[in-house]
């Protein structure tokens, strides 16, 4: 029996020429490439959404906090309250130090986070503290002890009868980061000066409320500025009871 060779076509012997390498690669290349990028700006949108779900959260807490205390300012319950503090939160139930600093009196059962078992004179103050680059929204609570009896003529910082401090200093903590800067600024009644007393010597020309300009990182680390309200509610109200226009 005779076998037959069968040769080989040439075409089908060789390999790749040097031409369809390089062509091969650069495509393999482009599309490594495109992927790359794909991924690359996924990512970064990820995380500029991620900053910017952070930077509505920080004006969430912002606004839990803040508005929250201020609408809060000079409330007071002379049941819960001991001799003489009524009298002293009405005559001054908060403050503004250099614009960048307010503070906030009610009785309440609480600051900064902290709780109580009773209800006492209590002050936050809020501001700003910038540590290592970042910038925190910080809240320092103080008190004033349920059975401190106080005289007429106490003032916040100074001491009782009894020498012992009105303010107890109780803790600092930090409420936000991502908080650049801030400004308080008082709403009074016609644009007019305004102050922190509504004692009924002082509800004709108490302030009525505090505008807030807050300093957020932005997303490509540019400071956004927003802007909140808020009343003091028990002030508002004292001016309807005695019968005098609030806007």
């Amino acid at each position: 029996m005779k076998y037959r060779s069968q040769a080989i076509s040439r075409k089908h012997a060789t390999g790749f020429s040097l031409v369809e390498l390089m062509i091969t690669l650069v495509l393999a290349t482009l599309l490594i490439s495109a992927l790359i990028l794909t991924y690359l700006s996924g990512r970064v949108a990820a995380g500029d959404a991620e900053l910017l779900s952070r930077a509505q959260e920080n004006v969430r807490i912002v606004s839990e906090y803040l508005v929250r205390d201020i609408r809060n300012a000079g409330y007071t319950d002379e049941v819960e309250t001991t001799i003489g503090q009524d009298a002293l939160l009405r005559r001054s139930f908060g403050a503004i130090e250099n614009g960048d600093k307010l503070r906030i009196r009610y009785v309440g059962r609480g600051h900064c986070g902290a709780n109580f078992e009773d209800f006492v004179l209590v002050e936050n103050e809020y501001f700003v503290e910038i540590r290592e680059g970042v910038g925190f929204l910080r809240c320092r609570g103080r008190h004033v002890l349920r059975t401190a009896s106080i005289d007429t003529d106490t003032t916040w910082d100074g001491d009782d009868l009894n020498g012992v401090k009105v303010l107890q200093e109780e803790r600092v903590v930090d409420l936000v980061s991502g908080v650049a800067s801030i400004e308080f600024s008082e709403i009074s009644q016609n644009t007019n000066s305004c102050g922190w007393d509504y004692s009924p010597t002082g509800i004709q020309s108490a302030c009525l409320g505090v505008e807030i300009e807050l300093g957020l990182t932005g997303v490509s680390g540019d400071v956004r500025t927003v802007t909140l309200q808020a009343a003091f509610r028990n002030v508002i109200l004292e001016r309807i009871n005695n019968n005098i226009a609030a806007p």
